[in-house]
């Protein structure tokens, strides 16, 4: 069965956890763009954060993740290690990069 944003949000932290890595970016784009959707609503008001990509972050492999980066010069970000279970990848000024 495909995974939707609205399934997505249903589920527990607990199921979210367990499933976060199942998901196929390929066949489930839509969530994930939703999610990044959904982590600017949360944290635009932060200062610095320059790109958002929510899908496999490279570098470690096929893994499902939230990479975001923080243009160059700017201090420390208030953002949780995982949104919505996802892993965060937090990368620092690194042009047409998604780290």
């Amino acid at each position: 069965m495909k995974m939707t944003f609205e399934k997505w949000q249903r589920l527990s932290v607990k199921e979210m956890n367990s499933r976060c890595q199942d998901l196929n970016p390929y066949e489930e784009w839509s969530v994930f763009k939703a999610i990044e959707l959904e982590f600017w609503s949360r944290f635009k008001e932060q200062k610095g954060i320059k790109k958002v990509h929510c899908g496999l972050g490279s570098g470690m492999g096929p893994f499902n993740s939230i990479v975001v980066t923080i243009e160059k010069g700017e201090k420390r970000t208030q953002l949780p290690k995982k949104f919505m279970s996802f892993p965060k990848i937090l990368g620092r000024g690194c042009p047409n990069s998604l780290i």
